[in-house]
């Protein structure tokens, strides 16, 4: 999470609410004993409510897509491919409705959880200039898979 931190939030001016997000976040994940598996995929979505791009579920319905450029659900496909086929539209949805309260009801396999934070990082790589592929991700998919 701190190189996830160092990208996103490097272009970012003073943000109180941002701060305080992050904050709260890392005293809620210091002081979880268990049931925080889903912490970093919850973490990294809601945060795209501060850096300004936060998905808008409104067009949400089953068997929607999700275009990841405009952040939003559409009925079908957009014309590129930074898009969502409805499976994994859905576990997006799912996702936005997790929070740290919460989020221990959400079963999810190490796959699963795989693929969300890759999608979810792509979403990010879209939305913030220049960053890159994160490289301790990688490591630690390594050393836990």
């Amino acid at each position: 999470l701190s190189e996830f931190l160092y990208y996103v939030t490097r272009g970012e001016q003073q943000n109180a609410h941002l701060y305080n997000y992050i904050c709260t976040s890392m005293e809620w994940l210091d002081e979880a004993e268990h049931d925080y598996a889903n912490f970093h995929l919850v973490f990294m979505m809601r945060l795209s409510r501060f850096i300004g791009f936060f998905p808008n579920l409104d067009a949400y319905q089953a068997g929607a897509c999700f275009d990841l450029r405009n952040a939003t659900f559409t009925a079908s496909a957009p014309l590129h491919s930074d898009y969502l086929l409805p499976s994994d539209a859905a576990g997006i949805n799912q996702l936005i409705r997790m929070d740290y309260e919460n989020m221990h009801l959400f079963r999810l396999s190490r796959h699963n959880r795989n693929r969300i934070s890759d999608i979810v990082l792509h979403y990010y790589r879209i939305h913030v200039p220049d960053m890159p592929e994160l490289k301790s991700f990688q490591v630690m998919r390594e050393l836990f898979s």
